[in-house]
């Protein structure tokens, strides 16, 4: 995880790039982050 600090291109900005990083804001913070991964539920689904 990386904090952002003054860099314009990152400034407000929030989204992802491909499968690999994800970019939110935290507290005022541009965080750049490795995409969690989604696990499906093993639980089966009511029909």
């Amino acid at each position: 995880m990386a904090i952002n600090k003054n860099n314009i291109l990152l400034m407000g900005l929030s989204g992802s790039i491909g499968d690999q990083l994800t970019i939110r804001q935290v507290n005022g913070q541009t965080v750049v982050a490795k995409k969690e991964e989604r696990v499906q539920s093993r639980l089966p689904q009511n029909k």
